[in-house]
C-alpha cells in the first residue's frame, strides 16, 4: 500500500435496530415500530504539546427509518493526483436478502443501495482526482435469518490504476479495510 500519499482512518461504527410489536383485542389492532442506531465515533485531538490522541464518542440516533444493521465510516485522504482511482467493494459468502450501500462525500466513489449475495464485487471509479478528502460510509442491511456464515466477509478498497502501454492496466492498492461478518 502507498501510505505516504494516502490515508484511510476509521471514524465510526454504528449498528441499527428496529423493534416492531403488534397486538389485537377484538376488532382493535395496534402496532408500533421504533428504529434507531447506536455506536461510536472516532476522532483525534491534540494536546498543547502536539501529542495527537484518539477520542471515542458514543453516538445514538432515534427515529431513523430502516436503519442499516451495520455502518462503518472512514475518512480517505489523498495528497496527489492519480489518473484513475477505483473503489472496490468485495464480498464473500453473503446471505441472500442482504443489501449494501457506500455513501461518499466524493459522489463518483459512491455505490447506491442494492441487494448482494454470495461472493462477488461492486465498484466505482473517478479519473483525475487531485488531492482530496472524502468521508466513506459502508452500510449493510443484513436479513434476520440466516445469520452470515463464519466465512462471510466484506472489504472496501481504494486503488489507483496505471495504464499499460499495449497491455493490461496495473492496479495498485492504496488503502483497504475489511469486516468479518460471521459469528
Amino acid at each position: 500500500m502507498e501510505d505516504q500519499e494516502t490515508t484511510l482512518t476509521l471514524t465510526g461504527v454504528q449498528s441499527g435496530v428496529t423493534l416492531s410489536s403488534t397486538g389485537a383485542s377484538g376488532t382493535l389492532a395496534i402496532g408500533s415500530t421504533v428504529a434507531g442506531s447506536s455506536g461510536y465515533g472516532i476522532a483525534t485531538q491534540s494536546t498543547s504539546q502536539g501529542l495527537v490522541y484518539p477520542i471515542l464518542s458514543v453516538i445514538a440516533q432515534s427515529g431513523i427509518a430502516d436503519p442499516p444493521t451495520l455502518t462503518v465510516s472512514a475518512e480517505y485522504a489523498q495528497t496527489v493526483e492519480y489518473p484513475e482511482v477505483d473503489l472496490e467493494l468485495r464480498f464473500t459468502d453473503i446471505p441472500s436478502g442482504t443489501q449494501v450501500q457506500v455513501a461518499s462525500t466524493e459522489p463518483s466513489l459512491a455505490i447506491s443501495r442494492q441487494p448482494i449475495s454470495g461472493s462477488s464485487l461492486l465498484g466505482s471509479s473517478e479519473k483525475n482526482l487531485g488531492a482530496f478528502t472524502a468521508t466513506l460510509s459502508l452500510m449493510l442491511w443484513l436479513p434476520r435469518t440466516p445469520a452470515p456464515p463464519k466465512t462471510a466477509t466484506i472489504s472496501l478498497a481504494l486503488s489507483r490504476i496505471e495504464a499499460g502501454t499495449g497491455g493490461p492496466v496495473k492496479k495498485i492498492l492504496l488503502q483497504k479495510f475489511a469486516l468479518n461478518l460471521g459469528a
